[in-house]
């Protein structure tokens, strides 16, 4: 089995260790040593009636072993926290953003709406001019002017006509077409009846 190089706080943990347990087995100076042989026993005596710290063991490989991973993933949750971090960072510039965007998308759609409104009044207007200028006209000159038209403009134009005109133009209209514009017509008139 390969043994990896041991992480520099992990070797002084060991060293640590080694020390205290050679320096628990030797003493400062050799005269202590005569004395503390003769109080030895009586230390003995008052060490088993104390709960005193238990003499430093030497570390086993396996116990280094299982520090230096312990140090390796307490590096790894510190480089992952700080990539937690800038993404939450990204996120937040990216959500001011998104939020800058749709406020300019809010103020364009506002303005389109705007202009359409405004292009709806200018169409009103169009049209009703139209309906003048074809209620002013006599109505076999009318009839193939309106049966022209796109459906949808003849059939503004006709309701807006006042009923004798109206009814006159649709007279010199082709049946079918006439027909079609009447059932569009009335088809309006009643939508507008319900929906208010």
């Amino acid at each position: 089995m390969a043994l990896k190089p041991l992480s520099a706080t992990v070797f002084f943990i060991c060293l640590a260790a080694g020390a205290l347990g050679a320096a628990s087995a030797q003493t400062e100076n050799p005269d202590d040593n005569a004395a503390a042989a003769q109080k030895a026993p009586a230390d003995a005596k008052q060490n088993a009636q104390s709960s005193a710290t238990p003499p430093a063991r030497p570390v086993s490989l396996e116990t280094l072993r299982m520090m230096e991973k312990i140090e390796q993933k307490t590096k790894d949750l510190k480089q992952r926290e700080e990539r937690v971090r800038a993404k939450e960072q990204q996120l937040k510039v990216l959500e001011k953003k998104v939020k800058a965007d749709l406020k300019e998308v809010r103020q364009v759609l506002k303005k389109t709406e705007e202009m359409l409104g405004l292009s709806k009044d200018i169409s009103e207007e169009k049209i009703d001019a139209l309906v003048k200028i074809y209620s002013s006209m006599p109505p076999q000159s009318a009839a193939p002017l309106v049966g022209s038209l796109d459906e949808k403009l003849a059939v503004q134009i006709i309701a807006r006509m006042k009923s004798k005109i109206a009814g006159q133009v649709l007279g010199q209209l082709d049946p079918k077409v006439a027909k079609n514009i009447t059932e569009k017509i009335i088809g309006k008139k009643l939508l507008e009846r319900t929906n208010p």
